[in-house]
């Protein structure tokens, strides 16, 4: 069966740099095909403008097509903040793919905003801080329900320096949970571990 892997997150997670250095400690296979809307702009059309924004959609999906025709793995990344994003990731799994979230989060959104404004000095395209703090919220707020639907799910917090692994599910199921685990990952799971109670109690 093959493997839809998402890497998901709100704007200024971190998601292409936690990909690439997945990548670097060999912890993600290179040649899994990554479907990146920012590296097509960056890598292959020569930075952020309007038109290569759109051309790197119609990029991604032509190269999308081909890999679920071929049923092959590959990994995307999303913001995961519209219930479109996980109705697409819901085909997918009818479609016969096994679905496999890595999720990155902060503990506050102001990480987000700043991670934003120190990627626009480097070349960076802009998000506006509403839409960071809307997708934020959004995301979280979906996770609650949508982890449950994954085969596998790692909940990664990145606020600071070093990424830390804060649950991981297996079929909604809780396999690890940090002894510290952190508020959002905390609110993350009641849904999981309500469920858990009531099968132990069952």
């Amino acid at each position: 069966m093959p493997s839809l892997y998402v890497l998901g997150g709100a704007n200024g997670v971190g998601k292409t740099t936690w990909y690439q250095l997945g990548v670097e400690n060999k912890s993600i296979n290179p040649e899994l095909p990554f479907i990146n809307i920012d590296l097509i702009v960056f890598r292959e059309l020569g930075g952020y403008t309007a038109e290569n924004l759109a051309r790197a959609e119609q990029i991604a999906r032509e190269r999308m097509k081909v890999l679920l025709q071929e049923r092959r793995d590959f990994m995307i990344e999303s913001n995961l903040s519209k219930s479109a994003d996980y109705d697409w990731i819901a085909l997918m799994r009818k479609n016969g793919y096994d679905t496999v979230l890595f999720f990155l989060g902060t503990s506050d959104v102001e990480i987000n905003k700043n991670r934003v404004r120190a990627r626009i000095l480097e070349g960076g395209h802009a998000v506006a801080d509403p839409i960071i703090e809307q997708r934020y919220q959004m995301g979280l707020s979906y996770l609650k329900t949508k982890v449950l639907d994954f085969s596998e799910a790692t909940i990664i917090d990145v606020s600071g320096h070093q990424p830390c692994i804060m649950a991981q599910l297996h079929q909604g199921q809780i396999l690890y949970k940090h002894p510290d685990c952190l508020q959002w990952v905390q609110a993350s799971l009641e849904l999981a571990e309500r469920i858990e109670l009531r099968r132990g109690k069952g």
